[in-house]
């Protein structure tokens, strides 16, 4: 990629990313809950989808380090939304897995901000929203692979 390319680049992500959130689920709070705040619903949804997984892991994935993942964690775990465990072969991994409440919760969550992305897209031509659907499913792609890299 030339530096023009990366300079465009650059340039689009500086402008979008703060937009992205806002208007896509406007002025809502991503979670109601008294206590947690939106990246606990992200660690709660990249738990959700392993299954179970080594809460390392689970850092890296939303790209937040040990120190500041800890907290957030044990956090989750005091409200009963997952449970914690030693991996049986390597006693050094602890693994994080959903209890009900967790589950609930997120699927709550989930349930809330579809009605809310519903009703801000209902204002775009169908086009544009396959478009946008689209888009976040191709950034989505190139980011993993970004991992993988």
């Amino acid at each position: 990629m030339s530096g023009t390319k990366n300079e465009r680049l650059v340039e689009e992500l500086l402008s979008v990313l703060p937009l992205f959130s806002k208007k896509i689920f406007g002025s809502m709070r991503v979670i109601e809950h008294d206590s947690l705040h939106a990246m606990h619903l992200h660690i709660l949804h990249v738990i959700a989808d392993a299954g179970e997984l080594p809460t390392t892991e689970a850092a890296a994935k939303l790209g937040l380090r040990k120190s500041n993942f800890t907290p957030l964690i044990q956090k989750l775990e005091q409200e009963g939304m997952i449970v914690r465990r030693r991996d049986e072969k390597d006693q050094r991994i602890m693994l994080a897995a959903l209890l009900p409440e967790g589950e609930k919760l997120l699927e709550a969550q989930k349930k809330r901000m579809e009605g809310v992305v519903e009703e801000r897209l209902d204002r775009l031509p169908e086009e544009e929203k396959e478009k946008l659907h689209r888009a976040v499913h191709d950034l989505h792609h190139v980011l993993s692979r970004l991992d993988e890299a």
